[in-house]
C-alpha cells in the first residue's frame, strides 16, 4: 500500500507558468509524480457539468485546485515530496463576491463568463399587486457559506489492475462516480467498481467527486494500491459546501394578511466550479415563496462563478437560504399588520 498526496493551489486565481516536479521525483521513497499529462481520458469532472480539472493545466481558480499528485512509501514522504514541487504563477485579479462577478468588467473565471445558471419565472402581475397592497415589505438577506463538517474527512484507496479500477471510498452516489471516472480513465463503466465505505457523515458533501478522480490516476501510474486521506484543513479547503446567497425580496399583502405578490432576486455563489450550482439555484427559485399561496410572482435566480471555495449539494439544496428570507418576511408582515405570526402562516399556507 502506497500513500498519495495532492499538491493544491495556494492562490485563488492565476495562470500557471511552470510546474517543476523534478525534485519531488528524485525524493527518496517517491514512486511516481502525477500531473495533467498523466490523465488518460477527459481531464474534467462534475456531477452536472464536467468543468473541474482532475489536475489543472494552465489556470487555477481557487485555493485548492489540484496541480499534481505524489505517490510514496509513506504519508510523510508523500507530503514532504509534494512540498518540493515548484509552481510559478501569474496571479490574476479574483472575484470573491457574486455580485461583483456579474459586472461587465469583472475578471472572467471561465471562458464562457461568470454566469453558470440564469432562471427567471413569472406568474400574474406583481406590479399591479403592489399597487393594491396594504403592506409591502422589502429587504435583502445574505446567507453565508457553510461547511458540512462531517466527522470522517474524505479518503479512499484506489487499485488499477488489468484494465479494471476499484475504489474504496465514502460516496453518496457510486453510479455517478462510475460515470465520471469512466470518462477520466477512458475505460467502460463496467470496468469500474466503487466500494462504498461507511460514509461517516456527508449531508450532501460527498455527492460529487472530491478525491476519486485524482486517486484513480495516481493508482494507474503507480501500478499499486494507493491511499489518500485528507487532513481536516484540506477538507475545509476543497470539500463541497452550501452556497452563499444574496436574496432580495419584496412581498405584498392585504390588511387581513392575505399574501398578494413576491418579487425575488437570488444571486448564488457556486465558487470556482459548477458542482450542483445550477440545480441548487433552480430549487431556490422553486422554494422562494416557501409553502404559501402566492398568486403573483417574479422570481429571478442567478448562479455565479467566483474564486471562492466550491459549493454543491448540502442539506436542503437551496431551500434553507430562501426559506430563511421568506420566513423573515412573514414575521415582519405579521408585525406590521398586528397579526399573530402563526395565524398569518396558517391563513396562507398551501393545503393538499
Amino acid at each position: 500500500m502506497l500513500w498519495g498526496k495532492i499538491l493544491r493551489s495556494k492562490v485563488p486565481h492565476g495562470r500557471i507558468i511552470e510546474i517543476d516536479t523534478s525534485e519531488a521525483e528524485k525524493y527518496p521513497g517517491v514512486h511516481v509524480v502525477v500531473t495533467a499529462k498523466d490523465v488518460p481520458g477527459h481531464n474534467g469532472y462534475g456531477i452536472a457539468l464536467d468543468d473541474q480539472p482532475v489536475f489543472v493545466t494552465d489556470k487555477v481558480r481557487f485555493v485548492g485546485d489540484a496541480i499534481a499528485g505524489v505517490v510514496a512509501e509513506t504519508r510523510e514522504i508523500a507530503e514532504a515530496a509534494a512540498n518540493k514541487i515548484k509552481v510559478k504563477y501569474e496571479e490574476l485579479p479574483g472575484v470573491f463576491d457574486p455580485k461583483e462577478g456579474l459586472k461587465a468588467d469583472a475578471p472572467k473565471i471561465h471562458s464562457g463568463g461568470n454566469i453558470l445558471q440564469d432562471t427567471h419565472i413569472t406568474n400574474g402581475d406583481v406590479e399591479k399587486a403592489f399597487q393594491e397592497a396594504d403592506v409591502i415589505v422589502e429587504n435583502e438577506y445574505h446567507t453565508t457559506m457553510q461547511m458540512p463538517a462531517y466527522l470522517e474527512v474524505e479518503g479512499g484507496v484506489g487499485v488499477y489492475a488489468d484494465g479494471h479500477l476499484t475504489l474504496w471510498c465514502a460516496s453518496q452516489y457510486p453510479t455517478q462516480d462510475q460515470r465520471q471516472l469512466a470518462a477520466v480513465m477512458n475505460i467502460p463503466e463496467d470496468k469500474i467498481r466503487i466500494v462504498g465505505n461507511p460514509v461517516g457523515g456527508s449531508f450532501g458533501g460527498k455527492d460529487d467527486l472530491i478525491i476519486q478522480a485524482q486517486l484513480a490516476v495516481m493508482a494507474l501510474k503507480a501500478g499499486k494500491p494507493v491511499k489518500i486521506v485528507h487532513s481536516r484543513e484540506e477538507s475545509c479547503h476543497v470539500g463541497w459546501k452550501r452556497h452563499p446567497m444574496y436574496i432580495y425580496m419584496k412581498t405584498a399583502a392585504k390588511k387581513d394578511g392575505t399574501l398578494l405578490a413576491n418579487k425575488v432576486k437570488i444571486v448564488s455563489d457556486t465558487g470556482a466550479y459548477a458542482g450542483l450550482g445550477g440545480p441548487v439555484v433552480n430549487l431556490a427559485v422553486e422554494h422562494a415563496c416557501n409553502a404559501y399561496r402566492m398568486p403573483n410572482i417574479d422570481i429571478h435566480g442567478i448562479c455565479v462563478y467566483t474564486n471562492n471555495s466550491v459549493c454543491s449539494a448540502m442539506r436542503g439544496f437551496g431551500a434553507p437560504q430562501v426559506t430563511f428570507a421568506m420566513e423573515n418576511q412573514m414575521d415582519i408582515i405579521a408585525e406590521k399588520l398586528g397579526m399573530d405570526p402563526l395565524t398569518i402562516r396558517l391563513k396562507n399556507c398551501l393545503r393538499i
